[in-house]
C-alpha cells in the first residue's frame, strides 16, 4: 500500500505543476511587436540615451571650464592636469558638435592672453549648457554648434598658449 502511494504521488505531482506552469503562461499577456516595430522602439531608447548624453557632456564641459579658469587665475599658467581638462573638454565637444551635426571651429577672434581665452571658453561653456537644456532629441541648435565651435577653437588657442 505504501509504494502504491508513492507511485500515485510522483504520477500526480508532475501533471499538477505542468497545469499550473500552462495557467501562468496563459496569463501573459505581452504584445508581440513585429521586427520592424522592434528596431524602431530601440532606434528611439538610443536617441534617447545620445541625448541625455549630450546634456551631461555639456554640463561636464561648464564644470571643467570653471575650474580651469579657477586655477589659472592664480598663477596665470595651466598645469599637466589642466591640459588634460582641456583635451576632456575638446573630446566632449567633438561629440557633441558631431551629434548636432555641427562641423568647423574656427575662431573670428583669437583671445589676447590665457585668462582671456579662459574666460571666453567658460562663458561659452555656460551657453552649451544652458541650450542643451533647452533641446529635445529631434532638435539641433545652431547656437550651441556655434558655441561648440567657440569652444574647440579656444581650446586650441590656450594649448598653443601653453607651448609658448
Amino acid at each position: 500500500m505504501y509504494k502504491i502511494a508513492i507511485i500515485l504521488f510522483f504520477l500526480v505531482c508532475p501533471i499538477s505543476a505542468l497545469g499550473q506552469s500552462s495557467i501562468d503562461s496563459s496569463d501573459d499577456r505581452r504584445p508581440i511587436f513585429t521586427i520592424e516595430e522592434t528596431i524602431s522602439r530601440n532606434r528611439i531608447v538610443l536617441a534617447e540615451k545620445d541625448h541625455r548624453e549630450m546634456r551631461v557632456a555639456s554640463i561636464e564641459i561648464n564644470m571643467i571650464a570653471k575650474s580651469l579658469l579657477k586655477a589659472a587665475q592664480g598663477q596665470c599658467l595651466l598645469s599637466h592636469e589642466d591640459e588634460k581638462k582641456l583635451d576632456k573638454i575638446e573630446k566632449l565637444a567633438k561629440k557633441i558638435r558631431s551629434e548636432q551635426g555641427g562641423s568647423g571651429n574656427n575662431l573670428l577672434e583669437k583671445p589676447e592672453n590665457l585668462i582671456t581665452a579662459l574666460e571666453r571658453l567658460q562663458k561659452a561653456a555656460q551657453i552649451m549648457e544652458t541650450e542643451s537644456r533647452t533641446l529635445n532629441r529631434h532638435m539641433v541648435s545652431i547656437v550651441l554648434v556655434e558655441q561648440v565651435n567657440e569652444v574647440l577653437g579656444l581650446t586650441k588657442e590656450i594649448k598653443k598658449m601653453k607651448n609658448k
